[in-house]
């Protein structure tokens, strides 16, 4: 499906920004404040070019509170992305590209931790269950040998998580935010690490429609080898409290579509919620709408 062929219509939303790329909530001067429910993004990105999907065309969909709907345009392709939940768990999330689909299954023990995860993808399908020992978990490989010990903090975030080839990728987070990520060889030499930084602001992902969409994603990028950790970086915006201002990348790139440096800058509504967003870098802007 291209989301770009569709007719999509917003309506007019009168608004009186100040420019903003301070972190200092007194330099909000927006009268108008939002619900922080999002209802879609309007870009100007161009094709493959940012470095998530937030920044391009996104509509969201919801039910009872649940998003069960979450498309977005790259390009000239449109993905569209289905939740299906049990109670308020997320069991099954599917892409469909009108290309090819793809899918991920998740089943959970009676306190609600995650105890199996399966998916499909272009080029991969994988199959673990896992098991919890305190503050580890192990994810038994049903397809081959890839175990993959991973490390918790007390909220149940990835901190840090070891393939059978010996090369870890750690999480570090301050202050509700993914502060950064640094992958690690087998000899524990740094490849490359990637630092954010964050304004004082609400990230419109961080309420509870989002919260189980982003413990899943980042437990899907974990699954397969060490060569396709972050294929999916979703979890990335979804996981902070704050929006992020500033992402500054160091080492060997695996491909030209990894992170790369990025600077953001937003104007506010009063009550917190970024109205727009610009991405610095490429010259390009995005506009949150919300319900």
């Amino acid at each position: 499906m291209n989301l770009l062929s569709k007719n999509v219509s917003y309506g007019i939303i009168a608004l009186t920004f100040c420019f903003c790329s301070c972190n200092n909530e007194d330099d909000v001067n927006l009268s108008d404040s939002v619900s922080g429910k999002l209802v879609s993004i309007t870009s100007n990105v161009a094709d493959l070019d940012a470095q998530d999907p937030s920044d391009y065309i996104n509509q969201f969909e919801y039910s009872n509170q649940k998003l069960e709907n979450w498309h977005y345009a790259i390009g000239q392709m449109g993905l569209i992305t289905n939740i299906f939940y049990n109670d308020d768990l997320i069991s099954e999330i599917y892409y469909g590209t009108g290309i090819e689909n793809l899918g991920y299954q998740f089943q959970y023990d009676e306190s609600s931790n995650l105890i199996r995860i399966s998916g499909s993808e272009v080029n991969l399908i994988f199959d673990y269950t896992i098991e919890y020992n305190g503050n580890q978990a192990i994810l038994n490989d049903q397809l081959g040998s890839e175990n993959i010990i991973v490390f918790l903090t007390q909220e149940n975030k990835i901190s840090k998580f070891t393939y059978d080839d010996g090369v870890e990728v750690e999480f570090n987070y301050n202050n509700g935010n993914l502060r950064s990520i640094k992958r690690n060889d087998t000899n524990n030499n740094v490849v490359w690490e990637v630092t954010y930084t964050h304004d004082n602001f609400k990230n419109p992902y961080s309420n509870d429609s989002f919260k189980n969409l982003a413990s899943v994603f980042q437990w899907i990028s974990v699954c397969g080898n060490s060569d396709q950790f972050l294929r999916t970086k979703e979890f990335l915006i979804l996981q902070n409290k704050n929006n992020i201002t500033n992402v500054d990348f160091d080492g060997q790139s695996p491909n030209q579509y990894f992170i790369k440096d990025q600077s953001y800058q937003y104007t506010y509504y009063q009550n917190g919620y970024p109205a727009t967003k610009h991405l610095v870098d490429l010259d390009s802007s995005i506009e949150y709408i919300y319900e």
